[in-house]
């Protein structure tokens, strides 16, 4: 897992002390930094929500419920690591100017899977604020997700790693221009 000390080598060539610095290689080797907080976000994401989907299910099921629906339960999980984790891969792989949305927008669309299996087995819809009803309309049990933390804190912590890596490098572009 990627630690705070990882970020100690991301450098910002304005503040380098040397005039015959190379800007480009600088911005070469901040990206693969960032390249690989993006691969571990993705992996610590890849764990953490088939987790989430079992805790979500959890708040409103008891034991046998789950066990009862664990084929379901399976199946959004197996959905939910097919079809959202290839676009959160494919979205951390775009280039940061190209991105126009967020990793945790992305993996909102779980909520649905979740919904499904509560209405199916019976569950009924929980009372919610006018502005959670009106952002998230599908979201019938409340479980849209508010942070990255909701899925672990390695997950939390990943997200921190590369959002500042993410910066770094939009800070340094935006200079550059």
């Amino acid at each position: 897992m990627s630690t705070a000390r990882d970020l100690g080598s991301v450098t910002d060539p304005s503040k380098s002390s040397s005039p015959h610095s190379d800007p480009q290689a600088a911005t070469a080797s901040d990206q693969e930094r960032l390249l690989a907080f993006a691969e571990d976000l993705a992996n610590q994401i890849d764990i953490g929500l088939p987790r989430w989907i079992r805790e979500s299910l959890g708040k409103f099921l008891d034991p046998d419920q789950l066990l009862e629906l664990q084929s379901e339960t399976e199946a959004a999980e197996r959905e939910a690591s097919t079809h959202v984790m290839i676009q959160l891969r494919s979205f951390l792989d775009q280039d940061i100017d190209q991105q126009r949305t967020t990793p945790l927008a992305i993996l909102r669309q779980t909520v649905p899977l979740v919904t499904k299996i509560l209405h199916q087995a019976g569950v009924p819809s929980v009372n919610r604020d006018r502005d959670a009803a009106r952002l998230h309309p599908e979201d019938w049990y409340d479980l849209t997700p508010a942070s990255y933390g909701d899925f672990g804190d390695e997950v939390q912590q990943a997200s921190l790693l590369w959002g500042a890596a993410k910066a770094h490098i939009h800070i340094q572009r935006r200079r550059a221009e």
